[in-house]
């Protein structure tokens, strides 16, 4: 990072402090997160009550007497754009469920905590706003921003949503960037999450057992593939990171388990592309008594329901193709 950059930065960060506002506070605050905001617009703007049922539990998990209680609009997030506009300015403000505009004016809040927030927020602050909702002239759901404090404040550039990155390898090497930027890859880990969470919950509502079996070995087997190796010190001895989870799980079938399954890391020290990795999520599991006409019919109806949760139907797109 150039340094100029850096020393604008560290003097907006010494302005706040002279201003008397923590740049990096230990507590902050937070009554709704923006989707609930934007959901919830015409009732909140309308003056009505939230019921216990009305107001959704995205992140802080407030119980249903704290839900009655709920009076002022308290929101938190990343500044993700910032129009400054002689006395007046626009922002947005991005949570993991979406973004809020803000509109901030030095008639609505202390002046001189206006002038602080143009002169020392930036792109990538995470910052908390309290205000109330209005529809601006261009019918866009926002908050009048009433009053804000500094939660985090960046010392380091980040790329604007408009140009973002460009090279994919700075990007995969860099993924918390990716995740910044494009909210796609976001969705991907979620139903990364999803296709996990279906294999494990299907499973066990077989009465498989999940186990977790060591990651180091004495001699790697399971799958052909070149391992890792490393030393162990206390032993003094190398060690293997595990190829595969196949002959730890069979063992235990040996042991006296009928039914296991293990969803966990394998390393392998190969070549990269976008099939094979160095280390992966691996799954594998094991029935006693059980012959290939089962498996596969057990396999067929495990990846039905995966499909089924991950892309909410039994139709589905890949790289243009449909499934």
């Amino acid at each position: 990072m150039r340094e100029d950059i850096l020393k604008v930065k560290l003097e907006k960060l010494n302005q706040l402090r002279e201003f008397g506002m923590e740049a990096y506070p230990e507590k902050t605050q937070r009554t709704f997160c923006s989707v609930q905001l934007l959901e919830q617009f015409d009732k909140l703007t309308a003056g009505d009550k939230l019921t216990a049922g009305d107001k959704l539990t995205a992140g802080d998990k407030l119980t249903a007497s704290d839900q009655l209680q709920v009076q002022e609009i308290i929101i938190v997030g990343r500044v993700r754009s910032l129009r400054p506009m002689g006395g007046s300015a626009f922002a947005h403000l991005e949570d993991e469920s979406g973004k809020m505009q803000l509109f901030l004016n030095k008639g609505n809040m202390p002046e001189e905590l206006f002038k602080l927030f143009v002169k020392t927020v930036e792109l990538g602050d995470f910052v908390q706003v309290s205000g109330e909702l209005f529809l601006t002239k261009t019918e866009e759901k926002s908050l009048k921003v009433t009053n804000w404090k500094m939660l985090s404040k960046n010392l380091r550039p980040i790329p604007t949503e408009h140009f973002g990155i460009k090279d994919e390898e700075e990007l995969l090497r860099r993924r918390y960037l990716d995740l910044m930027l494009n909210p796609e890859t976001r969705e991907l880990f979620r139903k990364k999450n999803i296709f996990w969470q279906t294999i494990r919950n299907f499973l066990s509502r077989d009465g498989f057992l999940e186990v977790q079996n060591p990651v180091l070995e004495h001699t790697p087997g399971g799958a052909d593939a070149e391992p890792f190796i490393t030393h162990h010190n206390a032993l003094d001895r190398d060690f293997f990171l595990r190829i595969s989870l196949e002959l730890s799980l069979k063992r235990l079938l040996v042991g006296g388990y009928e039914k296991v399954f293990e969803i966990g890391r394998v390393f392998r020290n190969e070549g990269i592309d976008r099939q094979h990795l160095q280390e992966f999520d691996h799954m594998e599991f094991y029935a006693a008594y059980w012959d290939l006409q089962k498996g596969m019919e057990f396999s067929e109806k495990m990846f039905r329901e995966v499909v089924q949760k991950v892309s909410g139907g039994s139709v589905t797109n890949y790289e243009g193709a449909v499934l």
